[in-house]
């Protein structure tokens, strides 16, 4: 069990399927980000952030910058640039460390936006509860009680327990043996 001082790493703020609206090889910024969409995450300007395109594969960290409120930039600048192309769908995340405590209760902002960066919803999901337990790695996870009775309820039926066998049926099994 991990004890008190323990750090994890988990997501503090996402901002998914975002469309890249413009590359800038040239700029000194790695990424500039209409400033309510940073607001909506949770996410910091000069914060540190993964970006993800799901368009291409293509993986990096860049330092995050506000761009002007309300036009639904998502410009990627410098080196980054040349990962990306305008129209790509990202997810920029950033990770930060909290205690122990604090990570099984704390509830990452996942912002959710259509085509032209408006946003649609913000999700703040809380961790589920697994009662405490901590996983070693050798276990399986254990299920929350209720996805554990829909996967009872979806599983195929047992086969019917054999019937017991009267002893007079033994002994006919056993004289045809002979």
């Amino acid at each position: 069990m991990a004890d008190s001082k323990t750090l994890r790493l988990l997501l503090l703020g996402k901002l998914h399927h975002a469309v890249v609206t413009r590359t800038a090889p040239s700029a000194s910024f790695g990424l500039e980000v209409d400033r309510a969409l940073l607001d909506a995450a949770g996410l910091l300007e000069h914060e540190k952030v993964d970006l993800y395109d799901a368009t291409n594969g293509a993986r990096l960290a860049a330092e995050v910058s506000a761009g002007p409120k309300g036009k639904g930039d998502v410009v990627v600048g410098g080196p980054a640039a040349h990962l990306v192309q305008v129209g790509d769908l990202v997810v920029l995340a950033a990770y930060g460390w909290l205690k122990e405590k604090a990570a099984k209760k704390h509830a990452p902002r996942v912002v959710f936006v259509d085509e032209k960066n408006r946003v649609l919803k913000v999700e703040a999901k809380p961790p589920l509860a697994f009662d405490d337990v901590t996983p070693t790695g050798t276990e399986p996870l254990p299920l929350p009680a209720k996805a554990a009775k829909a996967v009872v309820a979806a599983a195929p039926k047992s086969p019917p327990a054999p019937k017991k066998v009267a002893k007079a049926d033994k002994k006919k099994a056993k004289d045809k043996r002979r």
